[in-house]
């Protein structure tokens, strides 16, 4: 039995300003990203493709297989469902062209923020990442890492995720 596409939440519409924690896949999580400048690559790509559409980012890691972001919509028009699908096909397209393979497993993974949650936790779990799975030490020294937060708000909120955790 294959793959099934990963549910979307019934009922909502998913336009306008909402937040969004987004994990997106490759085709049979084979590492179209371990080597950093096709990392860079996507990254730049989901990063224009964002704002273009009504969204900003708030936290991104680009693992070798796939990927955590966290924006949001700023305008009332965002439509997050037309803007993945239109960026992973884009890049898809564009993948496939270079190199011959697919690059995106089918669907992707979201969870919508309510109005009252605070996103730090999500911006502590998607820049701890490449450490859990041990590809750098520290959050410091991954490269493919970003977020609107400073330093040391970031920090308090690995704290905080620590003591809720641990």
């Amino acid at each position: 039995m294959g793959r099934k596409r990963p549910p979307r939440l019934a009922g909502f519409e998913y336009v306008g300003k909402h937040r969004y924690f987004l994990t997106i896949c490759t085709e049979g999580r084979f590492e179209a990203f371990a080597d950093a400048s096709d990392g860079q690559w996507i990254l730049r790509k989901f990063l224009r493709a964002a704002e273009a559409n009504g969204f900003v980012v708030i936290a991104y890691c680009v693992m070798p297989d796939h990927l955590h972001v966290l924006l949001e919509g700023i305008r009332p028009d965002a439509d997050l469902r037309a803007f993945v699908r239109w960026w992973k096909q884009s890049t898809g397209f564009e993948w496939k062209r270079r190199t011959g393979q697919k690059l995106w497993q089918e669907g992707y993974f979201d969870r919508v923020l309510r109005p009252e949650e605070s996103e730090i936790l999500m911006v502590a779990y998607i820049a701890t990442n490449p450490v859990r799975a041990g590809l750098a030490t520290t959050l410091h020294e991954y490269p493919l890492f970003g977020c609107s937060y400073t330093p040391e708000q970031l920090r308090e909120a690995l704290e905080i995720a620590l003591r809720t955790t641990g």
